[in-house]
């Protein structure tokens, strides 16, 4: 737990540089940020005030912001997209994209739509799309995909292919992963 905080803190001050480094050449940060492993109050000054409130039974919560700005940074999102920062102990854990349940979701994360996802919340492009994991099982066909964006986070998602459809079964994810440093 204290090699996460430490290595979440360093984290943040990449943001904070990489923020500075945005303002000093012109390029605009969307969302700024510090926002693994900060408070409520710090990811409201980032993403606004929060829409709604989850509590899991381990009292961890999923809090929901407003998808505007997000919308604007990745137009190709599917109507009724959430924005969903998940908090362990009261801190940002990870940030994630919850879709609508359809049918149909072959094309709806990838790297072009992972590597805006990573500049509208961090605030700067992504350094590196470097694969962690690839992984195919099951009758339906599940697959895992896990990447380094660079920095420090990682993004995953999974998707179950059956009788010619593909749906996503796990919502893709931005988070702290300290082998993606």
């Amino acid at each position: 737990m204290e090699k996460l905080r430490l290595s979440a803190a360093k984290a943040s001050l990449v943001s904070i540089a990489g923020a500075g480094i945005a303002l000093m050449t012109g390029m605009p940060a969307i969302a700024g940020n510090a926002v693994f492993d900060q408070s409520l109050s710090t990811v409201e000054r980032y993403f606004g005030r929060y829409h709604t409130r989850l509590t899991h039974a381990d009292g961890n919560r999923d809090y929901t912001f407003s998808v505007a700005k997000l919308r604007r940074a990745i137009p190709e999102l599917p109507q009724g997209t959430k924005f969903v920062i998940y908090f362990v102990n009261g801190k940002a854990r990870d940030v994630r994209l919850d879709y609508p349940n359809r049918p149909r979701q072959s094309d709806v994360y990838n790297q072009a739509i992972a590597q805006k996802f990573f500049k509208f919340v961090l605030g700067w492009d992504a350094p590196k799309w470097q694969e962690l994991n690839y992984s195919i099982f099951g009758a339906a066909m599940e697959e895992t995909n896990e990447y380094c964006l660079g920095d420090g986070v990682a993004t995953s998602w999974k998707t179950a292919n059956f009788l010619g459809y593909t749906r996503l079964v796990e919502n893709p994810k931005l988070y702290f992963k300290t082998e993606c440093e």
